[in-house]
């Protein structure tokens, strides 16, 4: 009886140091957040705030003035006609999209092209699109919101119009293709709902041209709970865009899924690029994937061998 009070005791004062020793990791842990100026926080929660995380985990989202570096090497097009723009429809856009669309969209400026943009809210990007590409463009506008077909105009050889289209609707994504020329160029940047944008891609994708390039933006809504999004929810656009990285794949799966879909998707994407809030692909015929050798000199990949 003797023992077991005294092995009892001494469990309870194991457990009351486990105890002290938890709450002062506590709050050494909050001393440093503190005294960092650098709190660890997290984007997994149901919050729509973008919050900084500490350097040391993997996600780490600068959003503070100070992290832009304005170097005017770094400066592009897009920069310049922000800088430049100051009467005429609202224009809203997020900077570190602007090398993207260098590298995707400006092979076709000064060239004739089809660009459909969905979301045309205030009308700015109807008159930033025609200044990049030039008076060769056939701009077309993609809006729910009927008041935004104030925007169309024809004049200096440049052509804006704007199309009603709800991109809820599968049936008013297929009126857009019966009524505008095949596209050269997508961009989505509409009402960033999961349904939609995924809707809009699978209508859209099989309609843009050879070639062409489609673009969705805006894609942090997929973490967004306003927008049906949340990290690691199923169905979420990022959810859906990671199964294609499988799909531009499937020639090395073996056995290759039976897949209908997957295999038109793989057949047709050339390219994919992910970035911070936007995603690219370009449309055309998959390289056969043949290895090329030259050269007569061969070692052995290990030195042990002979």
């Amino acid at each position: 009886m003797v023992e077991l009070i005294s092995s009892s005791l001494k469990m309870v004062r194991l457990n009351r140091t486990v105890v002290i020793i938890g709450i002062a990791i506590v709050v050494l842990l909050g001393i440093y957040a503190f005294s960092t100026g650098n709190p660890v926080t997290y984007i997994f929660g149901e919050s729509e705030e973008v919050y900084e995380t500490d350097p040391k985990l993997y996600i780490r989202l600068p959003k503070k003035d100070t992290d832009y570096v304005d170097h005017d090497d770094d400066k592009t097009w897009f920069d310049e006609w922000f800088e430049n723009y100051k009467t005429g429809p609202f224009a809203d856009k997020w900077r570190p999209y602007f090398k993207t669309y260098d590298r995707h969209f400006g092979r076709y400026r000064n060239k004739s092209a089809v660009f459909v943009e969905i979301g045309v809210q205030s009308g700015g990007s109807t008159k930033m699109w025609p200044d990049y590409f030039g008076p060769m463009l056939k701009y077309y506008g993609l809006d729910i919101n009927k008041n935004c077909q104030q925007f169309a105009r024809k004049a200096d050889g440049v052509s804006v119009e704007i199309l009603y289209m709800d991109q809820s609707k599968a049936e008013s994504l297929k009126e857009i293709i019966a009524k505008v020329p095949v596209p050269d160029m997508i961009l989505d940047d509409g009402g960033h709902n999961m349904d939609q944008q995924i809707k809009t891609f699978k209508v859209f994708w099989p309609w843009l041209k050879d070639g062409g390039v489609y673009c969705c933006e805006d894609t942090h809504t997929s973490y967004m709970s306003a927008h049906g999004g949340k990290y690691k929810k199923s169905y979420t656009f990022i959810e859906y865009m990671k199964d294609f990285i499988d799909i531009i794949h499937l020639g090395h799966i073996n056995p290759r899924p039976g897949l209908t879909k997957e295999d038109y998707y793989y057949s047709t994407i050339r390219y994919m690029t992910f970035a911070d809030s936007i995603v690219c692909f370009e449309k055309g015929p998959v390289q056969p994937f043949e290895k090329i050798q030259a050269g007569d000199f061969k070692i052995p990949y290990s030195e042990n061998e002979k």
